[in-house]
């Protein structure tokens, strides 16, 4: 019997060619802000505790504050954050993207979050502008020097021409969030007859006046000297609304 004939081969390029394995890729690197480039961590096994991780972050931010102070904005780095905090190049990056980003939150934890707080405190019936006055907003001028406000308040003020995203934000999420906190103050003082109607267009500049003052004196003109921002706003109660009674 005649063995079956076989067919000819096919030429190579008829083949069909398997899908090559790809290797997987590598997760892309960081380009800090320092110029260099540093491996992104890898992907963890077991997250971190809650509490390790609000730890972690209360670190950084800390760290940023001091970093900030000492260098300013522009010149502040994520590395050298992150030696602050005793921590990896890496790890400030696994919280916050970018230098801005960390700002940004330092200024929400610090001023604005305490801010709108103290903003929603209501005024009691029994109460008025000038007592709602001292009860919700001289505790605040007391601690702004100590809280970290002040110094976030001159931080912007000296990097808004080089960096006029932060006075933006600033300017949006914490200045005039208060003045039309002290505006709406005013008017209801001058509706009560609590104050003179000629506070009404430009009273809330008046309350907001001595913080500015104290804040520029104690941060650049005389530190040597400092003025005691809440005793100030104080005396510009007594001006705007009268001393408080007894």
């Amino acid at each position: 019997m005649r063995p079956p004939a076989q067919s000819p081969p096919l030429p190579p390029e008829a083949c069909p060619a398997s899908d090559p394995v790809q290797p997987e890729a590598s997760p892309p690197a960081l380009h800090s802000d320092d110029g260099k480039t540093h491996d992104r961590p890898g992907p963890r096994t077991r997250g971190p505790s809650p509490e390790k991780t609000a730890h972690t972050r209360a670190q950084i931010l800390s760290a940023a504050m001091s970093e900030f102070m000492d260098h300013g904005f522009s010149a502040s780095t994520m590395t050298r954050i992150a030696a602050r905090a005793g921590l990896a190049k890496g790890t400030p990056y696994r919280y916050f993207e970018s230098k801005e980003a960390l700002f940004l939150d330092l200024l929400r934890e610090i001023v604005t979050d305490p801010l709108r707080t103290a903003n929603q405190e209501p005024v009691r019936p029994d109460e008025t502008i000038r007592s709602y006055c001292q009860r919700t907003l001289v505790p605040m001028m007391a601690v702004i020097e100590h809280s970290g406000r002040a110094n976030v308040a001159r931080l912007v003020l000296t990097e808004a021409r080089a960096f006029p995203e932060l006075a933006v934000t600033y300017r949006r999420d914490v200045y005039l969030p208060f003045i039309g906190h002290l505006q709406s103050l005013i008017e209801s003082a001058v509706a009560r007859g609590e104050t003179s109607s000629r506070c009404a267009a430009q009273g809330a500049y008046l309350l907001a006046a001595p913080l500015w003052v104290g804040l520029v004196h104690n941060g650049t003109l005389n530190p040597e000297a400092s003025l005691e921002i809440a005793s100030l706003f104080e005396l510009q109660l007594d001006l705007v609304f009268g001393p408080l009674p007894g």
